[in-house]
């Protein structure tokens, strides 16, 4: 399209060669950041159509189960149930460990803001009571 704009033919807007690594960096994202979009929108009309396209057989009378009409609306479901049990439950306590010690908590967690995780070493403190931060209770 840039050969028919400014009325000539055979121009050619050859600003590619005159960009900066980061301005060809930042027009790719933007490419990227467009195609995602346009995706996304088009996935989700052919989704929406499906469910169009099931519902009206269905009310024209087709012979399958009203059940086939909220399946992908159940799968989808199902796999991120799976996906957030798995998320919750299938992080071990080593990942855990890293994660603090890295400081992939942010900085209101950790040992600097005086907060463990479950089962480490020195967590919560039922001591005397006194602040002292030593166990046995027994005083006199």
């Amino acid at each position: 399209f840039g050969a028919m704009e400014g009325g000539g033919e055979g121009q050619r807007d050859d600003d590619e060669g005159n960009l900066t690594p980061l301005q060809k960096e930042r027009l790719q994202a933007a490419l990227e950041e467009r195609t995602n979009e346009g995706v996304s929108s088009c996935c989700g009309a052919l989704v929406t159509a499906g469910f169009v396209a099931l519902a009206v057989g269905k009310f024209d009378g087709a012979g399958y189960s009203a059940l086939w009409i909220i399946f992908p609306v159940l799968l989808f479901a199902g796999i991120t149930l799976c996906c957030l049990g798995y998320c919750i439950f299938g992080a071990d306590e080593k990942a855990y460990r890293e994660a603090e010690m890295n400081g992939g908590f942010g900085p209101d967690f950790g040992p600097a803001a005086g907060q463990r995780g479950p089962g480490t070493a020195g967590g919560a403190d039922y001591g005397s009571g006194d602040g002292s931060g030593g166990g046995g209770g027994g005083g006199g």
